[in-house]
């Protein structure tokens, strides 16, 4: 009974693992039918939607993840006005012990000096302004000069 349970994981795991070969093999084979000069709906009947999707500067690009652990390899297709004018593959680089120390090191902000935007004179007037304009808009109180007759 051991040994059927046994051989029952075995081939589970050989057919996740031919599963995932013949995904790969698959995607590898859409993307490389993928053409300069498709338009975006053919893409999308070829390789089907990206796994990620970005507007820069005046092209679109897609990107496929090509293996199944996410980013470890993408495949890029850049569109200019909804046309394919350039494929490829991009991979992560890896970085040494001492880049990712020098990437996850905090970097020090320098303050921006204060510029005032009005000189003392000039903040006066407009204060004096603001509470002239203050004092004009609040109405006489009639109920205060009442009490005050009191």
């Amino acid at each position: 009974m051991k040994i059927m349970i046994n051989l029952l994981y075995i081939l589970i795991i050989f057919i996740s693992t031919v599963r995932c070969v013949s995904d790969y093999e698959q995607r590898k084979a859409e993307f490389d039918a993928v053409e300069i000069g498709m338009v975006k709906s053919e893409v999308l009947d070829i390789a089907g939607p990206p796994h990620w999707s970005d507007h820069k500067h005046d092209h679109d690009r897609w990107i496929y993840y090509m293996k199944p652990e996410g980013r470890q390899s993408e495949k890029i297709i850049y569109f200019r006005k909804g046309v394919v004018v350039r494929k490829g593959l991009r991979e992560k680089p890896v970085l040494t012990p001492e880049e990712m120390d020098e990437i996850k090191k905090p970097k020090p902000i320098k303050p921006k000096p204060f510029t005032p935007t009005y000189t003392k004179e000039e903040l006066r007037k407009v204060i004096k302004k603001a509470v002239d304009e203050e004092e004009k808009r609040k109405p006489k109180d009639r109920k205060d000069s009442n009490l005050e007759q009191l």
